[in-house]
C-alpha cells in the first residue's frame, strides 16, 4: 500500500485510531525520508528492484530503517508471524478465545508458545495464560482456540501479549520471536505487545 498525503492527514486526525496515527506517522516518516534522500541525490528503488521484506516506497528504499519502520506500522515486523484475536465467546462459564497465526516467511515455527495476560475493564489482571501456537508451517495460516476457565467473555478488556515463552524452529531455538511477533484483534478487546 503506497503511502500518500491522505495518510498523513488521516493519522493526524483529532480522535484518529490507533491505527490510522502509526500508518500517518509512518507517511510522515517516508515523506520526510524522501526529501533527505532528493537533497542527497540518493537513487530511488523501483518497487520491481526492492529487496525482499522491504518497502518499494523510494524513502524506504533508501533507508532499511525506515523500510523496518514502516512495515512494523503496517501490522508487524515482515519477518515473523501476527497473532490476530479474532473470537471471544463465552463457553461453559468461561470464555473461548480464537486466535489466528499468520506465517508470511519462508521459516516453520515448531514452536511458538506465548505468554498471554488477560484484563479486566478497570485494568486489574483477570487471568495469565502460556498456550501454545505451534506448530506453524512456512506461508501457512492457522487457527488455534483457547479456553480461559471460569473467566466470562464480558470479563476481559484487554489482552496482553506478555512474552514468547518458547520459540523454536528446525534448527532450534529462534532469538527475538516476541519483537518479531505483531498482534491485532478484530473484537472489541484490544490485542497489545
Amino acid at each position: 500500500m503506497p503511502l500518500s498525503p491522505d495518510h498523513l492527514r488521516a493519522g493526524c486526525a483529532d480522535g484518529a485510531t490507533p491505527a490510522a496515527r502509526r500508518v500517518g506517522a509512518s507517511a510522515l516518516a517516508a515523506l520526510l525520508s524522501l526529501a533527505v534522500s532528493t537533497v542527497s541525490a540518493t537513487p530511488a528503488t523501483s518497487a520491481a528492484s526492492a529487496a525482499p521484506g522491504t518497502s518499494a516506497t523510494p524513502a524506504a528504499a533508501a533507508d532499511p530503517s525506515v523500510a523496518a519502520a514502516v512495515d512494523a506500522d503496517r501490522g508487524g515486523a515482515a519477518s515473523g508471524p501476527s497473532v490476530e484475536l479474532n473470537r471471544l465467546e463465552d463457553a461453559g462459564g468461561g470464555c473461548r478465545l480464537t486466535l489466528v497465526v499468520a506465517n508470511p516467511g519462508a521459516q516453520r515455527f515448531e514452536q511458538l508458545k506465548l505468554d498471554l495476560v488477560l484484563f479486566d475493564d478497570d485494568g486489574i489482571v483477570a487471568r495469565r495464560l502460556a498456550v501454545e501456537t505451534g506448530p506453524v508451517r512456512a506461508n501457512k495460516t492457522v487457527v488455534r482456540l483457547f479456553e480461559a476457565a471460569d473467566l466470562p467473555c464480558a470479563g476481559i478488556g484487554r489482552l496482553l501479549l506478555n512474552d514468547v515463552v518458547a520459540c523454536t524452529g528446525e534448527d532450534g531455538a529462534i532469538p527475538g520471536c516476541v519483537d518479531r511477533l505483531a498482534t491485532a484483534s478484530r473484537t472489541a478487546v484490544p490485542f497489545e505487545r
